[in-house]
């Protein structure tokens, strides 16, 4: 039997850094890249969003947080090599 593992992750950051959109874009991609070379094998997907909101927005706006996207990693539960 495949096990198969989904990860979904949203992005959060402070509201003074959300404004630079390309910053955040650049951080997505650095990430992805990590994964790349982390998880080969598996299935990875960002998002980043047009605009900002907030995913929870009691708690997000305590902290002073915008979602800005999200990232899906989806992959087996063994080495496939």
């Amino acid at each position: 039997m495949i096990v198969i593992r989904l990860i979904a992750l949203f992005l959060l950051a402070p509201e003074k850094k959300v404004i630079e959109t390309k910053d955040v874009q650049s951080k997505i991609k650095e990430v992805m890249n990590e994964l790349k070379v982390a998880c080969s094998f598996a299935l990875r997907a960002s998002l980043s969003y047009s605009y900002i909101h907030q995913i929870n927005s009691d708690s997000s706006k305590r902290k002073g947080e915008q979602t800005v996207g999200m990232i899906i990693v989806a992959s087996r539960t063994v080495d496939i090599y």
